[in-house]
C-alpha cells in the first residue's frame, strides 16, 4: 500500500496532490571480494576501464573505471609480488590504486542506488596517510564530496591498516588521490545492496530523502505546466 509522503495533507488549493511511495521487497546483499577477479586474471596491473575487467562484477550490478591501471593483488605472502604489504581485510585478493602523484581515480559504479560498505587499506610499503577525495554521486547529482585521510599502519605491519567505511543511497563513488608523493591503497570487502522504499517516484529533488523539499519540487513543477 502506497504511504503518502504529505502525512495526511490531501492538496493545496484545487490541486490534488499524488506524490507516492511505492513499497518494494527486500533486496538481497551482493559481496565482492576480488578472489574471483583474481583467480581469472592473476596478480598484476588491469585495465579497469576495459570491459573484461570493469565489468567483471556486472551479474552482481557493478562496474568499475580507472584513470591508470589498477593492481589486482594476491596478499597472501605479506605483500604479494607488487610490494605493497597489504594481505586484505577479508580476502587473499584485493585491488589498489597506487601513483606517484595526484589525480588517480577509482571508480565503483551500480546498476541501482546502494547502501555500499567497503574495506580501505593502507599499506606500510611507503607508510605514509593517503588523503583522498571521495565524491558520492547518485543519478549524476553529487551528494557529497569529502577530502577523507587513510592513516597510514606501523612501518613493516605486513597487513597494513584497514580503514571501514559506510555510503549510503548512492549509485557512484568516486576515489581520487590528492597527495603529490607516492602512495598505494588497497580496497577489498565491497558488501552493497539496493536501496529499499522505492522512493524513484515521490523523491523528486533526488536527495534520497522524503520530505516537504520534494512537495517544493513538486509545486514548481506543477506551476510550469508540467504534464509530469
Amino acid at each position: 500500500m502506497g504511504v503518502s509522503i504529505l502525512n495526511g495533507i490531501k492538496g493545496v488549493g484545487s490541486m490534488a496532490i499524488g506524490l507516492v511511495v511505492l513499497a518494494s521487497g527486500a533486496a538481497a546483499q551482493e559481496v565482492v571480494t576480488f578472489e574471483e577477479l583474481y583467480t581469472t586474471y592473476g596478480s598484476g596491473f588491469g585495465n579497469f576501464n576495459a570491459p573484461a575487467i570493469s565489468e567483471f562484477y556486472g551479474a552482481q550490478g557493478l562496474t568499475m573505471s580507472a584513470t591508470e591501471p589498477i593492481w589486482i593483488g594476491d596478499g597472501v605472502s605479506q605483500g604479494d609480488t607488487g610490494g605493497f604489504k597489504i594481505e586484505g581485510s577479508n580476502s587473499p585478493a584485493y585491488i589498489a590504486l597506487a601513483s606517484g602523484g595526484p589525480g588517480g581515480t577509482l571508480v565503483f559504479s551500480f546498476d541501482a542506488a546502494v547502501d555500499l560498505e567497503i574495506d580501505l587499506i593502507t599499506t606500510s610499503v611507503i607508510s605514509i596517510d593517503v588523503p583522498l577525495q571521495v565524491t558520492l554521486m547518485r543519478k549524476g547529482k553529487i551528494l557529497q564530496s569529502t577530502l577523507d585521510v587513510f592513516g597510514a599502519p606501523d612501518f613493516g605491519d605486513p597487513d597494513g591498516r584497514v580503514h571501514h567505511r559506510s555510503y549510503a543511497g548512492v549509485d557512484m563513488v568516486q576515489f581520487m588521490i590528492t597527495n603529490d608523493s607516492a602512495h598505494a591503497i588497497g580496497f577489498d570487502n565491497l558488501q552493497f545492496e539496493e536501496v529499499s522504499g522505492g522512493c524513484s517516484i515521490a523523491d523528486l529533488n533526488e536527495d534520497g530523502s522524503l520530505n516537504f523539499l520534494d512537495v517544493s519540487e513538486f509545486l514548481r513543477i506543477f506551476g510550469e505546466g508540467c504534464p509530469e
